[in-house]
């Protein structure tokens, strides 16, 4: 498992719907979802509890317009940046006193659409209307110059685990 990735996307939502799922993970024994809801709250769930990790985050995800988000997680924190520019800054993320903050890699990940089970249980509300572009996975948490080069097309960083630009892993 990992308890350290990077997980960065470009959104291009082009219709207005109440819930815009950016993408889910699902394994047998726990799930991450991040999503919009409304216009300008950011969430995400980590675990079969849908207890929010974060929850109503006010980041703006105009229509038509792109934005690029980047989640790092290390050792049981976790960072959010928005463009470019960090909007949640290595928050602590307590499950459980027992339990880490790590992420199986036998799993099912879902592009702009949530999971209620392995790679199934798809809602149609819960769909992501737009375009996604760079999606990229590091095995590792990337660093503010590298996420500050991605956003503003400085570089062209290939994730380890998985890149939308690669036709390799």
């Amino acid at each position: 498992s990992l308890d350290q990735f990077s997980v960065c996307y470009r959104l291009h939502p082009t219709a207005y719907t109440i819930v815009k799922q950016h993408l889910s993970f699902f394994n047998e024994q726990d799930d991450l979802t991040f999503y919009h809801y409304k216009q300008n709250l950011l969430s995400f769930f980590l675990g079969r509890s849908q207890r929010p990790l974060y929850e109503n985050v006010d980041v703006p995800l105009p229509i038509r317009t792109w934005t690029h988000f980047c989640h790092i997680f290390d050792r049981g924190t976790y960072s959010l940046f928005v463009d470019g520019r960090k909007t949640i800054a290595n928050a602590t993320i307590v499950l459980s006193e027992s339990k880490s903050v790590s992420l199986p890699l036998l799993g099912c990940l879902v592009i702009g659409q949530e999971q209620d089970s392995f790679s199934g249980g798809f809602d149609s509300t819960q769909t992501f209307q737009g375009y996604v572009a760079q999606l990229n996975f590091w095995s590792r948490p990337l660093q503010l110059e590298e996420v500050e080069d991605i956003a503003f097309c400085k570089r062209n960083l290939i994730g380890d685990v998985l890149s939308m630009d690669s036709d390799t892993v």
